[in-house]
């Protein structure tokens, strides 16, 4: 497919880290990379030989790999809310639920960005869904302009990594950006069996241990497969348009997921397949390339962490605690003691798991993750 080609091609050309890793040099750029419902353990930084995902692999070579990192709340508005926020879902009202309102009283790293300055824009999925209360989503103002043909028919129109150099072309000033490239991949629904046109085989797939292993199962994952690479895709495209414009060597790159894959016991459920989501940063001068973090970080603590990369205050209301001294540390392993669990929990989400009355049991649940342990209630 001519995106994988796009990929390798930037990928031959590569992307050079800095020399040193000292104190960075000047506030960085922010460039956030999310997927929605996409595991950790689809990722070859993570693993996984079947999906191929060349560029957020590189990043993970050239940066750091968090391997603790949770989404709060697995489902897609209430993780995002917790993002914008820098609370735990549970303390957002009504945004810990799904398809429900973002309360006004809450404010959003994007919007305070944009207060204090700076070039604000999302391309995709930012958050959602639901309502909300200011004249843009929380993730700042959208960017969706530039479309293209996708490869196949569960693929959105979105150009993403189009969209993303459009909100640059905007910044004429040349202020100081972060920007929120929201691919609406790996998401149902898929084009049934594309897996096949794209020549892939079902043998090839590793079927998770939660899943029967059988046809049906295999062609669902290669056709989830193909939309994780095309998440890739975009996250490369966009590297080189950093790169062709002089801003990678100060721009702080974040490659994550709302939360885990589509499937059963995963997405919407707070088992390690739905709740822990991949986290890559890479930032040169800064993050130390290779590094595989073991510190727990949590989707609030995200808010707070730009707030304090960026030098703006952390607002009050955000309960997350910034994790940059554990970005700006040398050496992989557990870097902060106090770093050692992470809190879950779902409110009254959308269909879960029923009783044989029909009364839905997957709500609330709160649970907690320690390295060895992890208990839900």
């Amino acid at each position: 497919m001519n995106f994988r080609i796009f990929t390798i091609s930037m990928l031959l050309g590569g992307f050079v880290p800095g020399a040193g890793y000292a104190a960075e040099s000047a506030v960085p750029n922010i460039l956030f990379c999310i997927a929605d419902d996409a595991s950790a353990n689809s990722f070859g930084a993570y693993g996984c030989e079947w999906i191929k995902t060349p560029a957020i692999d590189r990043l993970a070579n050239e940066g750091a790999r968090f391997q603790n990192a949770y989404c709060n709340n697995p489902k897609c508005a209430p993780a995002r809310a917790a993002l914008v926020a820098g609370r735990y879902s549970w303390q957002l009202k009504e945004a810990a639920n799904h398809w429900s309102a973002f309360p006004k009283e809450f404010k959003f790293y994007p919007h305070l960005l944009r207060d204090a300055g700076w070039h604000v824009g999302f391309t995709g999925k930012g958050w959602g869904p639901g309502a909300h209360f200011t004249p843009d989503n929380p993730a700042g103002p959208e960017y969706n302009a530039v479309r293209l043909k996708p490869p196949y028919k569960g693929i959105t129109k979105f150009d993403y990594a189009g969209n993303f150099a459009a909100f640059l072309d905007e910044n004429t000033a040349g202020k100081p950006f972060c920007f929120w490239l929201g691919v609406k991949e790996p998401h149902r629904a898929y084009e049934k069996d594309s897996w096949k046109k794209d020549g892939r085989k079902l043998e090839d797939v590793s079927v998770p241990g939660f899943l029967p292993d059988n046809a049906l199962v295999r062609a669902d994952l290669q056709d989830y497969a193909i939309e994780i690479e095309w998440y890739d895709t975009h996250v490369g495209r966009s590297i080189q348009i950093l790169e062709e414009r002089g801003l990678l060597t100060n721009t702080l790159v974040v490659v994550t997921s709302d939360h885990g894959m589509p499937f059963p016991r995963a997405k919407g459920q707070v088992y390690e397949e739905g709740a822990r989501v991949p986290f890559i940063v890479y930032w040169q001068g800064v993050v130390q390339p290779g590094r595989v973090i073991d510190d727990f970080i949590n989707f609030p603590d995200v808010a707070p962490t730009f707030m304090e990369v960026t030098g703006q205050p952390i607002h009050a209301q955000m309960t997350g605690k910034s994790f940059l001294d554990v970005l700006r540390a040398p050496g992989s392993g557990q870097i902060d003691p106090t770093r050692d669990h992470a809190l879950l929990g779902k409110e009254r989400h959308d269909t879960g798991r029923f009783s044989e009355e029909g009364t839905d049991l997957a709500y609330p649940v709160r649970s907690i993750r320690t390295k060895d342990y992890f208990y839900s209630h």
